[in-house]
């Protein structure tokens, strides 16, 4: 009786430290996640991330390179085929277990990645900028990335689960998610939803046009800085003497009408090195 009362509280014990686990377990990833997203390299992995969901097999790791796409495309013989879920699939007989599986994984992991963008971009939007080792640029770069990324699965979604854009039938097929979380939307006509494609990858470029543009702009301020410095003038007098020559600089082509073009294909991009 004894040693029964002893094992009784041992199981109590470890039955309400698991329960108290169990409870925990959201605020935990929630925590984890914020964390994560406290520092620039946090960003950093967050993006990483992201490609590294692409390349898993369900994605571009074999399903839409070498796997599941080929055998629709008929690339292999199909008597060779050794995966009954392939050759469900070279049969386009969608509707088997192993083939809709395969469809199935597609589908949630391009909308798992699409998740995980928009989760990123709707934090680093209004993250402060000083967060980032090289700042604004920095910034622009992760997040002309992200919204290239959610505009690359979405496009592969409406290429598999919908038909050709040339057919223009009207109806409606997928949702076009930019919200993290996302339970339901308004599903959208195939020409509408390749707007909001183009739309996202055009946000992309602009983004990481400014990036390398702004990235161009600091490389010459760096030589000039190194420059100076080699004539003899301190960190400071070397630091003003390079943003006199930039504005300068910028002036000149302003003169010539070249500035102005310029600044509208890298926007923010010319301003930063300046300014940040």
């Amino acid at each position: 009786m004894k040693y029964g009362k002893i094992y009784l509280f041992i199981l109590a014990v470890v039955l309400f430290s698991s329960c108290n686990d169990w409870l925990t377990v959201t605020p935990q990833n929630k925590t984890q996640e914020d964390d994560l997203f406290k520092t620039g390299d946090g960003y950093r992995v967050a993006l990483n991330g992201l490609y590294q969901q692409m390349s898993e097999n369900s994605l571009y790791g074999q399903e839409l390179t070498w796997g599941f796409m080929s055998v629709l495309s008929q690339n292999y013989v199909y008597d060779n085929l050794k995966s009954q879920r392939y050759k469900d699939a070279g049969a386009y007989e969608y509707g088997t277990s192993g083939c809709s599986s395969i469809i199935d994984g597609i589908w949630r992991k391009l909308y798992n990645t699409i998740a995980n963008c928009n989760n990123l971009l709707q934090r680093i939007e209004t993250e402060n900028p000083g967060l980032f080792e090289l700042k604004e640029l920095e910034r622009n770069m992760i997040m002309g990335e992200a919204y290239s990324i959610r505009a690359f699965c979405q496009f592969e979604l409406l290429r598999l689960f919908a038909p050709a854009p040339v057919t223009d039938d009207k109806k409606v097929y997928l949702v076009y998610v930019t919200e993290y979380p996302t339970l339901v939307g308004k599903k959208l006509p195939v020409t509408d939803y390749l707007d909001l494609v183009i739309d996202d990858l055009k946000k992309g470029k602009n983004l990481l046009n400014a990036f390398w543009v702004g990235g161009l702009i600091c490389a010459i301020g760096q030589a000039l800085l190194n420059g100076y410095q080699a004539l003899g003038l301190d960190e400071t007098t070397a630091g003003a003497a390079v943003s006199i020559s930039l504005v300068l600089l910028s002036a000149i082509l302003t003169g010539f009408a070249v500035y102005d073009d310029i600044a509208k294909f890298a926007g923010a991009g010319t301003l930063v090195p300046i300014t940040g």
